[in-house]
């Protein structure tokens, strides 16, 4: 039997990596280790080095998904920094376009795991706290509750992107109109909280 393991430089990268673009072909109940350990030409036992089963493999993924997306919704903060209105459109539209590329992964962080599942993986809860610390930061100077309001605000830009990803609402499906809501919805959040 031929030996397939080799050394690979950032395995638990490469782990991560290849559950990623597992989960977007196949959805998370595709996800094998052995398969990845093969895809990788590495032994099995070598995936356990680094997560000790498939959970641990699926937080980390998560984990990434909320750093990008913490990254996407903070340059999307700075766009319009005077423009309360536009700076929500904007965040909004990170929001979505990070959906819109990432649909599975956005399911395994809010809908698989959930907060209460978050929270017991200190860097996993640490990177989810980091994305709505940028929503909190984007309503902080509002005339009610940052928190309230970004709860508020959250909730519109997750819901948005549920339904666009779900294909619930038609309008949404047209990049176009799309965006027209998305700035409607900003000005209407902006004008009830500044």
């Amino acid at each position: 039997m031929a030996n397939t393991s080799y050394h690979h430089g950032n395995l638990k990268q490469a782990l991560i990596a290849a559950a990623r673009e597992q989960l977007a072909e196949q959805g998370v109940a595709s996800l094998n280790l052995r398969a990845l350990a093969r895809g990788l030409k590495v032994t099995h036992p070598a995936v356990y080095r680094h997560f000790k089963d498939k959970d641990a493999l699926l937080e980390a993924v998560a984990e990434e998904g909320f750093v990008e997306l913490t990254e996407r919704l903070q340059a999307a903060s700075v766009a319009s920094p005077e423009d309360h209105a536009r700076g929500l459109e904007h965040m909004a539209t990170a929001y979505i376009g990070f959906a819109l590329d990432h649909p599975e992964l956005l399911q395994l962080m809010f809908v698989l795991m959930p907060a209460s599942e978050r929270m017991q993986n200190e860097s996993l809860y640490a990177a989810s706290k980091q994305a709505y610390a940028v929503l909190l930061s984007s309503v902080a100077h509002t005339d009610t509750d940052p928190y309230i309001s970004s709860a508020v605000v959250w909730a519109l830009f997750h819901g948005l992107a549920t339904l666009t990803i779900d294909k619930q609402l038609e309008v949404l499906d047209d990049p176009d109109k799309r965006q027209t809501v998305l700035s409607q919805a900003a000005h209407v959040l902006a004008r009830g909280m500044f």
